[in-house]
Order: structure tokens, then sequence, then C-alpha cells
């Protein structure tokens, strides 16, 4: 059926079943089969600890929490089933070893009608210490709404056939991001006094950084932005895995919402690869007049696979606004084209473990690219759906990140470098052309007509075979752009920006001669904004 077009972009798999110890890619045999009716939803577990501690001496502490409204419960209280069970909860509190407490639930959450989650926690200090310290564990399943559209009719499973006889299934369906972002609890703290702050805060400062907070308090008397954030559905991804800090305070309480990413380098330059490519995105969706790729895109993810070798993400992409017969695979170009990297910053922070190494995230980015572009920007190929290629490439962009690190269950005690060097060669050189075509065509859309040929010609007289590397070639095209266009504030911005993006990961950079068999100019063709 037409309107079943979908694009392989990106999986990674369990490296066990993909690269023998001699290096050879085992053979798969595909089959994409419809099944239906789709799911209403889909649930994932999750715990969130809630901790807090006093050192004032007081009879109670009340701590309401407010919990996201599409995340609800598997099981339902017995007398009640639009309530959870008690079950759910798990321990409901218990107090360190130095004090004498408890806490008991008074009032069990209801996201249907915004019922909070109420707990009621009561101590009484020893002679040597005055601080209660308490916590619970809350052991929930989270539903995610996977109805994007009402004429969506089925769930898209792919089923890979191992050489050893194994099956691995890609089950996925459609998600909206914006859902998966709800995954802790959040809103106000009812107290007594004395009051207290609730932080929501990430698994570990080592592996997020805060990006943007906002904070008021409860007489809503000041808020203070510390980072402006236009639309936290898109911009900002909240990784809190559990609830702590709960510190006492003389005023009135507070709510504090942090926004995390990954510390794969300087915040500033992440913050404005993120805001540019927002941008881009929304500059796109004026151009070509399709729904915010946010909005429409399809998330597959896949489950219960052991660590290290667990799936990553697979990712499928319908393009039935734009192109209304579903089946030009132009139209699918330049819709796929657009949503790579804002896909990748967006979708990683919420599939990959926090233990793995960036290289993981490198590959992943790598073999995303490389899958999108070669179907889009780089050919005219009218069958470009070739499932058998994409996973021998997923396959070796997996083992040379597991090669790179140190828990590699592939790797023997001495590394082997034949093998990461026949990898590494294999990758190489469609990767140089695929960076290069994305960013230029991306700036060709960006900057005034002319205005990207025009610079890498003259780069290219005076810098022969040199690579359009972030020392030399972005800074050229930002004073180009400063003499073409008249808008320079923003555009140089803008230009900055590809600079940034240009040094972000670690694939090689295209090579400008390269570059003059691959045409710079969009198969769309465009109207400038």
């Amino acid at each position: 059926m037409a309107y079943l077009t979908i694009a392989l972009v990106a999986v990674l798999l369990g490296a066990q079943h993909v690269l023998a110890a001699d290096g050879v890619i085992n053979e798969y045999n595909l089959k994409l089969t419809l099944v239906e009716p789709i799911p209403d939803t889909r649930q994932v577990a999750a715990t969130a600890t809630i901790s807090f501690q006093v050192t004032t001496a007081v009879a109670t502490i009340d701590l309401t929490l407010y919990w996201g409204s599409s995340l609800r419960t598997s099981q339902t209280n017995a007398t009640d089933p639009t309530k959870p069970s008690v079950k759910d909860l798990g321990p409901v509190m218990s107090a360190d070893s130095t004090t004498v407490g408890s806490a008991t639930i008074t009032q069990m959450p209801d996201p249907k009608t915004n019922t909070p989650l109420k707990i009621q926690a009561t101590f009484t200090p020893t002679s040597t210490d005055t601080t209660f310290k308490a916590s619970t564990t809350y052991n929930m399943v989270i539903t995610y709404n996977t109805v994007l559209r009402k004429d969506m009719k089925g769930l898209f499973l792919q089923q890979i056939n191992n050489k050893d006889g194994t099956t691995s299934n890609l089950i996925g369906t459609d998600l909206l991001p914006k859902y998966a972002r709800e995954v802790f609890p959040y809103g106000e703290v009812s107290t007594t006094t004395p009051s207290i702050t609730l932080n929501i805060v990430g698994p570990s400062s080592q592996t997020f950084t805060t990006l943007s907070s906002t904070t008021a308090d409860s007489s809503n008397s000041s808020q203070n932005i510390i980072t402006p954030i236009t639309n936290p559905d898109f911009y900002g991804f909240a990784m809190g895995s559990r609830m702590a800090h709960l510190q006492p305070s003389n005023t009135a309480y507070t709510t504090k919402l942090n926004f995390y990413f990954r510390q794969d380098g300087n915040m500033d330059i992440y913050k404005q690869r993120v805001d540019f490519l927002a941008n881009l995105y929304y500059q796109a969706e004026n151009l070509v007049g399709f729904v915010h790729p946010l909005i429409k895109l399809s998330i597959i993810l896949v489950p219960d696979l052991p660590k290290p070798t667990a799936t990553l993400g697979i990712i499928y992409i319908r393009d039935d606004d734009y192109n209304s017969d579903y089946s030009s695979p132009l139209s699918e170009g330049r819709y796929r084209s657009l949503v790579v990297p804002v896909l990748h910053e967006y979708f990683r922070q919420f599939t990959e473990f926090s233990t793995q190494p960036s290289t993981w995230g490198d590959a992943w980015l790598s073999q995303a690219m490389a899958t999108f572009l070669k179907y889009t920007l780089l050919n005219n190929n009218d069958s470009p759906f070739d499932f058998k290629t994409d996973m021998d490439v997923v396959a070796r962009q997996m083992a040379l990140a597991m090669d790179s690190t140190t828990a590699n269950a592939l790797q023997s005690s001495i590394n082997n470098t034949a093998t990461r060097a026949a990898i590494e060669a294999t990758l190489m050189d469609p990767l140089k052309n695929l960076k290069g075509a994305y960013l230029l065509t991306m700036a060709d859309l960006s900057f005034p007509a002319g205005t990207v040929l025009s610079t890498i010609q003259t780069f290219l007289k005076s810098n022969q075979q040199k690579a359009a590397s972030s020392q030399a070639f972005f800074p050229a095209l930002a004073a180009q752009v400063l003499i073409t266009s008249s808008t320079n504030a923003s555009d140089y911005t803008a230009a900055q920006n590809f600079n940034a993006w240009s040094t972000y990961m670690s694939y090689p950079q295209v090579t400008l001669s390269d570059f003059k068999s691959t045409s710079l100019v969009p198969k769309v063709i465009l109207p400038k904004t």
C-alpha cells in the first residue's frame, strides 16, 4: 500500500549478532510486515525516588507531587478502578537510623483529574540529631500515547533473521516526543512550616548538565528564567530520573525545573547549535509547507536488549503530508534531509544509557547522516530503500564504536588494529562527502542565493585540496556572508553556528575537491525568505 512508504534511518543492533570475530559481516534476511491493530499506548517501567530532610523540629510535612498528564499506572485500586493501586507505590517511606519517624500516603494520585500524590511525614528528633531524613520510591509504569493520527492503522514490525538462527524483532509505533519528556513528577510542593524546596535533578552531574531552569516562588511574586526556553517540548528534555535534594527553607517554597544535555562539549556551543537548527526547522516548515517534523515523526524504540550491546534506536519517517501520493523519493528526500541533526540531539538523550561513552553517540549520528543522505542529496535512485545495505553499514559502524570502547565484548586482549583499520576504511569516504554535502546544502538554503557557491569557488582558488574544516572554510563563509547579506548580524551568527556544527562529532571533514561532482543546488528549488 502506497501510504505505508517508510524509510529506514538508523538502528544499532546487538553486536554479538553483527560482527564475527574475524570481522566478517553476518548476512541478514529482512522482511517488513504490518501488524494490526496499532496499540493506543506503550508502557515503559520507571522508578522515581523522593527524598527530603528537615533540620527544624516540626510535627508533620505534607509533600504534594503532581504527575504529568501522560503518566498513568498499570494497576488500579481494588475499590476504585480509576485510581492506582497502593502496591504501585513500593515502599512508602523509610527514615534513616538516627531518627524516629514515619510517613504515609494521604492521597493517591489520579492523573485523569489532576489529583496529586500526597505523602505526610511525621518525625520525632532524637536528642542528638534534629534532622529527619526520609525517602520513598515510586515504582511506576509510564504510559506513552502512541496515537499520532487516527488513520494510522498498524504497528510496524521489522523482523531480522540472524545468521545464528536467532531473530531480532524491531517494533515501532508513532510517538509524540513531548510525552517522553514527562518521565518525572512535577508541580508544586504544599508544606507547613518550615517550607521546603523541590529540585528535579538529573541522574548524575558527571553525565548531565543543566541547560535551562525556571524558578518561581509560591506567591508568584517573582520569576527568574535562568536560560530562556521558548518551547520546552522541542528545546528541552528533562532527564530527571529521581527526586532528590529537598532542602529546608525559611521563605516561601520554590519549584525548580531543570533541563539537561549530554556533556559532549561546551554548553554555549550546544545551545547555539540547538537554537540555530530549531530555527532552520521552522524556516524549512515555511519553505516547503509541511508539518513540523517533531510532531509528525514516527519514533521506534526497541526495548529489553542487554547492555552494552543494546539497541539504541530505529527511526521511520512518513512523508504523507508533504507529498500527497506518498511515493516520490524526491519529496521524501527533502523531508528527511532537514530532520537529521535536530532529531539526533533530541532523540539520543533518552535512548543512550548514561554509562555509554560518547563514541556510541558518534556512531549513531554518523550512521543516521549516512543513511539519510545516501538516499537523498547524493543520488536520484528511484528505489531508495535498501535494507540489506543499511544493515551492513550499521554493523560496521557499530563495530567501529565498540572497538574504541574498553568494555568491548568483541575486543581481544590485544587490540585488532587491522580489523579496525578495515572498518574505518569502509566508512571514511562516504562520510567525508555526506557531512559536507549536508552542511553546505543547508547553508545554501539559509544564506542569500549564491553566497555558499561563491565562497567555495574563492576558497578553492586559494586553498586547493583543503578540507572544509572549522579552521578554514566556515570562517571564510561567515566573512562572505557579512559582505553579501543585508542582515549581517543574524546571518553571521548562523554562519558561526555552521562552524560550530562542523566541529561537532569526530567524523572527517569534506574535501572540497571531492564536492565538485555533487550539485549544491537543491533538487527542489525553494524560494528564499
